[in-house]
C-alpha cells in the first residue's frame, strides 16, 4: 500500500515509537513507563481463574468503567478517576467506557463513547477506535452504541458475567453505583455470582510488573511527604501543605 493511502491512525511507527512499543502508558518524558503486558497479564489471570471455576464453559465478562460527572447542577466536570476493577483489567484512562472479555478465549473488546464534533473544539482531536485499539493493546474497540449488539453476538445463549459485590470498606454495592444492566441485551439477565469474588481474588496477588509500579508510586508519595516537611514553616496552613504535596505528586 502506498504510504499516502494509509489512514492517519495507521501510519508506520516512528523509530521512537518502535523503541517504546513495549510500554503502555506514561505521563510524559522522564516519568514512569508502565509496561504493556501489565493489563494483558491481569486479563489472562482472570480468564484462567474463571476457567478454574467454570471449566471451559463459554460466556462473556462485561464490565462498566467509571462515568463522567459534573459538580451539582453546573457543567464543571469533576476530576475523573477510573473504577478500580475496570482499570485493573484494561487501563483505560477515559470515562464512560465499557469492556468485554470472551470466555474461554480471552478476546477483549472495549467500547468507547461516540463523541460529537463539539468535543474537539475544547478537548482536541477525537481519536478513532483503531487508535485506541493500538493504545490499549486489545483485540477490538467499538462504540458504546454498538455494545448490546456486540454482546449479543459474542455471548449467544451463554452467561454474561457482571460485577455485583459489596466493598468491605465502604459497604457499597458496585452494581448499584455502576449498574451493568444498561449494557445487557434485551431480555437477558446477568450472572452475578462468580465474577466479583473471582476478580477480587485476582487482585490480591500482585505480579512482578505491578510490584515495580507500586514501588515507584510509594517512592513518589514518600518524597512528597519529605518535600512537605522541608517546606513546613510556622504560620503555614494545612491547605498550603496539601498543595505542596499534590504538586510534587503531580509533577513527578
Amino acid at each position: 500500500m502506498d504510504a499516502a493511502c494509509i489512514p492517519c491512525d495507521e501510519q508506520p511507527p516512528s523509530k521512537r515509537a518502535r523503541e517504546e512499543s513495549n510500554y503502555f502508558f506514561s505521563r510524559g518524558p522522564n516519568t514512569y513507563r508502565v509496561p504493556a503486558e501489565m493489563h494483558a497479564e491481569s486479563r489472562a489471570k482472570l480468564v484462567q481463574r474463571m476457567g478454574e471455576v467454570l471449566g471451559e464453559a463459554p460466556g462473556v465478562v462485561l464490565l462498566r468503567g467509571g462515568v463522567s460527572e459534573c459538580r451539582n447542577d453546573s457543567d464543571h466536570e469533576k476530576i475523573f478517576r477510573q473504577e478500580s476493577y475496570y482499570s485493573y483489567l484494561f487501563g483505560v484512562d477515559e470515562p464512560d467506557w465499557w469492556g468485554m472479555i470472551e470466555l474461554p478465549s480471552g478476546r477483549t473488546t472495549l467500547f468507547m463513547p461516540r463523541l460529537g464534533p463539539e468535543y474537539a473544539v475544547w478537548m482536541g482531536e477525537i481519536k478513532t477506535p483503531n487508535a485506541f485499539r493500538q493504545k490499549y493493546r486489545v483485540d477490538a474497540v467499538r462504540f458504546v452504541d454498538e455494545l448490546r449488539a456486540t454482546v449479543t453476538e459474542a455471548a449467544g445463549p451463554n452467561p454474561i458475567h457482571t460485577l455485583r459485590g459489596i466493598n468491605s470498606d465502604s459497604g457499597v454495592d458496585l452494581a448499584s453505583v455502576l449498574p451493568p444492566t444498561e449494557g445487557l441485551p434485551e431480555g437477558r439477565s446477568a450472572c452475578e455470582d462468580v465474577l466479583y469474588e473471582t476478580l477480587a481474588e485476582c487482585r490480591v496477588c500482585k505480579s512482578e510488573v505491578e510490584l515495580r509500579l507500586m514501588t515507584y508510586v510509594s517512592w513518589v508519595t514518600s518524597m512528597a511527604h519529605v518535600e512537605v516537611m522541608r517546606d513546613c514553616k510556622v504560620g503555614m496552613l494545612e491547605y498550603q501543605l496539601e498543595a505542596r504535596f499534590l504538586f510534587h505528586a503531580a509533577y513527578h
